[in-house]
């Protein structure tokens, strides 16, 4: 059986040649120090770095934001899961120093640079973290139904009045 990750590689190959990339082979080693299901975005950053080094290696590109969908869109094939799209776009745009201001309506992002003293540390519980088999979905969807029922494009569109006292999904 081909490891997990191999489905990400697959899905991304598939992405980017719906996308119009040549079929041009490589020979790739992929290592990481990443704990597997540590919840450190770890299957953008590897969509990611395998759209680049397929880009590359074809002499062909992306603009940012498209690579980001596009990498986006290999997850969905992979997993299942309609997950967002921030990861990725981190991963394309992050920049030491910097945190992205990122708008998942427009994908709009700007980088804001982070205090000097500031220290960011990442701990890995020791408990995997996977999208696939959690709410994750089923978050996404009552959002959405909510959104719909209040009569708005998006959750992010209602205000704390419409939203107070809406019962929540076990009451519906």
């Amino acid at each position: 059986m081909a490891p997990a990750w191999g489905r990400y590689v697959a899905g991304v190959v598939t992405v980017l040649a719906a996308r119009g990339r040549p079929p041009v082979g490589l020979e790739a080693v992929l290592a990481s120090g990443v704990p597997v299901g540590s919840g450190l975005s770890s299957s953008a950053a590897l969509e990611v770095a395998i759209a680049l080094a397929l880009a590359e290696v074809a002499a062909w590109s992306l603009p940012p934001v498209e690579l980001a969908r596009a990498c986006q869109e290999a997850e969905h094939v992979a997993t299942g899961v309609p997950c967002g799209i921030m990861d990725q776009l981190t991963a394309l745009l992050g920049r030491a120093g910097r945190a992205l201001l990122v708008d998942c309506r427009d994908l709009a992002v700007e980088p804001v640079p982070l205090p000097e003293t500031l220290v960011a540390l990442a701990v890995h519980s020791g408990l995997p973290r996977t999208l696939a088999g959690s709410a994750y979905a089923d978050r996404r969807a009552e959002c959405r139904d909510i959104a719909r029922r209040l009569g708005l494009r998006s959750l992010r569109d209602a205000t704390f009045d419409q939203v107070a006292g809406f019962p929540g999904p076990a009451t519906w």
